[in-house]
């Protein structure tokens, strides 16, 4: 699979999808420093630097092949949503989900992953649902806190993650299976029962009730949804299993994707620091107030504070790789 990531920062977001096995085509990313640090440790991903003027046909003269984008993932300015600030919303002219919105409209991707503070949910989420929904999205959304995966303070987040089962993904799949089997194929909705031996199971036998009623009525229009709804429902399925799964490699052992391991930042290196509920950080922490000698003290900081926990975001990546397979 293959992704790009708006408003990049430090790279928060595309590490996480890396150790998932997602492979990072482009950023889109303004700030000086935190291009350097894509840079060093991405120096073959183009950058561009303005998402007002990021559009399909930039990619393009980027040399960045477009049909092959399964993923569109971006962690939008939280300034306009943050209870930290006058949370002015769409009124902030640092409200840049439009923009965001125009780019997945204009290169429609499989799947949409966003990133917000979480009183996002509490202003703006249901325009974005909205915006994703009006052109073919099926999406949903998930807080999940930092220290639901070892961290020692909350910094609860906002995740959007939203599905099309557009012709875009009918047509590989079908490519796939033709080449396979000698005929042609189409896309089927995939249930999401993991106790395939329970003969009983309802949500087995609900399933196949509609299979029958789309078959026998040949409603396409039901198909799609049906087809979308399901694919929803395994990814919050897929999700909370990793989630709850202490044992999953991504969280507790990383998969060598063939990459460079970037010392220090492996998964499993950070879920051995884990805390017990409520055990989190004092609001001033000992920590020293005063750092000497350190070059671009200001922009690093800056760029942790508005950095994506890579663990957070982990699962979801990893939910979507494992659709994405069984996809084909």
């Amino acid at each position: 699979m293959k992704s790009i990531e708006l408003f990049a920062g430090i790279g928060g977001v595309s590490l996480a999808a890396e150790w998932a096995g997602i492979e990072t085509v482009a950023f889109c990313e303004r700030e000086p420093f935190c291009q350097k640090v894509l840079q060093k440790h991405w120096p073959d991903v183009p950058i561009f630097d303005d998402v007002k003027t990021f559009n399909k046909q930039a990619l393009i003269d980027g040399g960045v092949d477009v049909g092959t984008i399964d993923i569109i993932s971006g962690g939008f300015p939280c300034q306009p949503y943050s209870i930290a600030g006058k949370r002015r919303g769409t009124e902030d002219d640092r409200d840049l989900w439009p923009e965001m919105f125009r780019i997945i409209e204009e290169i429609r991707p499989i799947w949409v992953v966003g990133e917000n503070v979480a009183n996002f949910v509490n202003m703006e989420l249901d325009r974005t649902l909205s915006d994703l929904e009006s052109i073919g999205y099926t999406g949903g959304a998930f807080v999940i806190p930092a220290a639901g995966v070892g961290a020692k303070h909350k910094r609860e987040r906002t995740f959007i993650v939203a599905y099309s089962n557009d012709s875009r993904c009918v047509h590989r799949q079908a490519e796939k299976q033709s080449a396979e089997r000698g005929e042609h194929a189409q896309c089927e909705p995939i249930t999401i029962c993991a106790n395939v031996a329970d003969t009983n199971c309802e949500r087995c036998m609900e399933y196949e009730r509609q299979q029958e009623e789309i078959q026998q009525g040949g409603n396409q229009e039901l198909q799609r949804e049906e087809g979308e709804k399901s694919f929803l429902q395994q990814f919050i399925y897929s999700c909370n299993e990793i989630m709850a799964d202490s044992s999953c490699k991504g969280l507790s052992g990383s998969k060598d994707t063939g990459k460079t391991k970037r010392k220090g930042t492996q998964p499993e290196q950070q879920s051995a620091r884990r805390y017990p509920g409520g055990d989190y950080w004092a609001i001033e922490p000992d920590v020293g107030r005063v750092a000497n000698g350190v070059s671009d003290r200001v922009d690093r900081i800056r760029g942790l504070g508005n950095a994506v926990v890579p663990q957070q975001i982990y699962p979801i990546f990893k939910a979507i790789k494992m659709i994405h397979e069984e996809m084909i």
